[in-house]
């Protein structure tokens, strides 16, 4: 197979990045703000069922943590590769990812963690495939809108005002990296260790997770490109450099972080194949790496004032962005190599950058090419139905499953892995949260989240996404990977088609109708992957229904590859779970038959993909 070096850029992407919305109102049946990976998950649902659907987007990319923060190297936990990759929406966009490395670019796409089981894709093509989705589904998408207020008419949300006019919705679904919508309404929620009441404002000082400015660079065999040459050492530079000594030397180090001995070492951890060349490897041959991500030594430290003070953030982000300009300068100039940013991943390519207003402009030339915005690890969280806490989510050696919520409607699997603020006082002592609950060694296994998580106490038509969840500090850290973020936008999606059909508030559906119509839609809803059926099979629903929520015993065996999965007696399974269905459809009601396409959409039909999304 013989890498292709093509344009990266689809004239669909390049097109949209640069539409900047006339401003005029305009109504739809949900309002998604924030484009990312929760978000285009909602909105894909919402849109496949028949309702109409926008997303406001701050910048002009889609994709949030994969895309316009630059984290694409998914973090996934490789022993659930079946579960996690099989299932729901977020299997549909890998399997597309993978076609598009197969069949177009020809190269492979497991080309970082230092293995063959990890899935790097660019930013790029993430961003194009999400595009493409979201444009065959109908969503609107309107890039290079900010939100400027949310309001609500006491606890019922009314309208969103934004900078491309007034946005009348029935539902407002908050994709946020910040978790807007909780924030403005001025919502009972948690900000950093803090319980705030509805109608305060919030003050907590404490310390949250670290940000990062990534930036994802490339060995230029030619030599550095003027442009993208730093020169002037960044503000801070000295601060930063003693520790890229440790980290960064000339001939590598081996550290407890698994990074690499040599000159090229540390550049296995987040590597992306390098489409600029035909240069290609898997994740195991480290040593030829010409492109990667630097998220690695240049976390930023912030407070709980990150999430509502702008200058606060303005402050932090501006710090973030000269420690990596800090590590690029100490690759150029202390190492004297040929790594610069990437001109090639679409961030100069819409009609502004934010970061560019925050650094001196001699560095401008090079921070054009840096992600959008930073990699946001904690937002405000709602108080929700039900709050998800390290307690919920403990496993207490690897592999082990979390105790199980029979409403889960969609699973984790990765350790509470928090990047700063573990000191005791950071913990919610109203949650009875201490760090005693963050387990001292890496801990991953299936952990469910349920239902309540995503509906807030107080406001009606409002549905939490993202890292919004009602969630502790330690149970948030779990749920920011990829794949949970887009399973929690799966089923966001769902309830809110389930309370636009049924005409009632997101906290009036029952946990039970979102469950079988995520089922329906071969989502992963249990623990494990079940042995024996495929999520793409009509009999799943029913057999997952019925797992999920214990009405037939199971035990935890192997698959064919060695995974864990779930055995029990299928027949059985399918027995307890068959009145699911009818139960599903008399609760929506005779207005499921009156629009086109609900009905094929609960049945779990679709041309392209049958029994996904």
């Amino acid at each position: 197979m013989e890498p292709q070096v093509v344009e990266t850029r689809s004239p669909l992407q390049v097109r949209q990045w640069n539409e900047v919305p006339a401003v005029q109102p305009r109504t739809y049946d949900a309002v998604v703000l924030g484009g990312g990976l929760a978000s285009c998950g909602a909105a894909l649902v919402i849109a496949r069922a028949g309702f109409s659907v926008a997303i406001l987007e701050e910048t002009h990319m889609v994709g949030g943590q994969a895309t316009a923060a630059g984290v694409s190297a998914f973090d996934i936990t490789f022993r659930y590769d079946e579960a996690i990759n099989d299932h729901g929406l977020w299997g549909e966009i890998v399997d597309r990812l993978m076609r598009v490395y197969r069949d177009e670019l020809r190269r492979p796409l497991n080309v970082g963690h230092y293995n063959d089981v990890s899935i790097t894709p660019n930013v790029v093509v993430v961003e194009r495939v999400l595009t493409e989705m979201l444009e065959e589904a109908g969503v609107e998408v309107l890039r290079n809108t900010s939100v400027e207020s949310v309001e609500f008419d006491g606890a019922d949300f009314r309208e969103v005002a934004t900078s491309a006019g007034r946005i009348m919705a029935q539902l407002v679904l908050d994709g946020t990296e910040l978790g807007l919508v909780a924030e403005q309404a001025r919502a009972a929620r948690f900000v950093g260790n803090e319980l705030v009441a509805g109608g305060k404002a919030a003050s907590s000082q404490s310390r949250i997770q670290d940000i990062t400015y990534t930036c994802t660079i490339r060995l230029y065999p030619e030599g550095i490109p003027s442009d993208l040459r730093i020169t002037t050492p960044p503000p801070g530079y000295e601060k930063y450099a003693e520790d890229f000594r440790v980290h960064f030397p000339p001939d590598g180090v081996t550290d407890p972080q698994l990074r690499k001995q040599g000159p090229v070492g540390f550049a296995g951890y987040r590597a992306a194949p390098d489409l600029a060349s035909d240069n290609s490897w898997v994740g195991s041959d480290w040593h030829a790496v010409t492109r990667t991500n630097l998220n690695y030594r240049n976390d930023t430290h912030t407070s709980a004032a990150y999430l509502y003070d702008p200058s606060v953030r303005d402050e932090t982000d501006r710090a973030a962005l000269y420690a990596t300009l800090s590590i690029i300068y100490y690759l150029q100039n202390e190492l004297s190599s040929n790594w610069a940013p990437c001109t090639d991943e679409g961030y100069a390519d819409g009609p502004d950058h934010p970061a560019l207003r925050l650094v001196s402009p001699e560095y401008h030339s090079v921070v054009r090419h840096f992600p959008l915005t930073p990699y946001i690890r904690e937002s405000v969280r709602i108080a929700g139905v039900q709050t998800l806490t390290g307690k919920h989510i403990k496993r207490s050696i690897n592999g082990q499953i979390a105790l199980w919520n029979v409403h889960s409607i969609a699973t984790g699997t990765y350790p509470p892995d928090l990047h700063g603020g573990r000191e005791p006082r950071d913990f919610e002592s109203h949650l009875e949260e201490t760090i005693a609950d963050k387990p001292a060694r890496w801990r991953e296994g299936p952990f469910s989240i349920p239902l309540g998580c995503l509906v807030p106490v107080e406001l009606d038509g409002y549905i939490a996404l993202e890292k919004n969840i009602s969630a502790s500090r330690i149970a948030a850290a779990a749920c920011r990977l990829h794949p949970s973020a887009v399973g929690i936008g799966q089923a966001g999606g769902t309830l809110a088609v389930a309370s636009l059909v049924r005409g009632v508030a997101p906290r009036q559906v029952p946990p039970a109708i979102v469950q079988w119509l995520l089922a329906r839609a071969g989502a992963l809803i249990t623990p494990l992957s079940i042995a024996g059926v495929s999520p793409r099979e009509q009999r799943y629903a029913a057999i997952a229904f019925a797992m999920a929520r214990a009405k037939v015993p199971w035990t935890v065996g192997k698959s064919a590859t060695g995974e864990q999965c779930m055995v029990a007696d299928l027949s059985e399974a399918e027995k307890g779970g068959s009145g699911a269905q009818d139960y599903v459809k008399l609760w929506l009601g005779a207005k499921t038959s009156q629009r086109e396409g609900l009905c094929a959409w609960i049945d779990g039909e679709r041309a392209d993909a049958p029994n996904v999304g």
